[in-house]
């Protein structure tokens, strides 16, 4: 058919999705998997007071920074408060840390390897799929997102041009 294969619109994958949102690169991909909201979203780094705040935090335990020299750069006059921190020293930085809830249950990690290439270990990084559906049906701000059941989509009201593009708008 002549419209076979036509785009009818271009988005973004998945993966650039995952990367762009959670500031990784393809290159890196042990960075947080967890990123989600738009990135002008002002709750998206709750509980950071900023994107600067939380970027800082995960400078500090990305790099391996250590607590004394960590605290000893928020000690200098001006800092905090020209940086918009919302701690004052490496402990308030990891209780903050620890305010992060938990979106879908516990990542876990499990190492892979094959018999021709035993000194390339795979990682898989998961979680428990109930724990993550109980996650999104008991999100509120998910409620009127989440679809039940397949729909049939089109980009017109003649119905010609269907649009497959979620499971859900697929055949079942």
């Amino acid at each position: 058919h002549p419209t076979a294969g036509h785009y009818i619109r271009m988005s973004e994958s998945l993966h650039a999705r995952w990367y762009r949102e959670s500031g990784g690169t393809p290159e890196n991909v042990d960075d947080a998997m967890d990123g989600s909201g738009a990135p002008d979203d002002a709750s998206l780094y709750h509980p950071f007071a900023s994107k600067l705040d939380w970027e800082i935090a995960r400078w500090m335990v990305q790099d391996g920074i250590g607590h004394s020299s960590f605290n000893r750069l928020l000690n200098i006059e001006g800092v905090r408060e020209r940086l918009g921190l919302s701690y004052a020293h490496a402990a308030g930085m990891h209780q903050k840390l620890d305010e992060i809830p938990l979106r879908a249950g516990q990542w876990h990690v499990r190492h892979l390897t094959f018999p021709d290439r035993e000194d390339e270990p795979f990682t898989f990084r998961f979680r428990d799929v109930l724990e993550a559906v109980k996650a999104l049906w008991g999100d509120p701000n998910l409620a009127d997102r989440i679809v039940y059941k397949p729909t049939r989509m089109f980009t017109d009201k003649a119905k010609k041009n269907r649009i497959v593009n979620e499971m859900w708008t697929g055949e079942w």
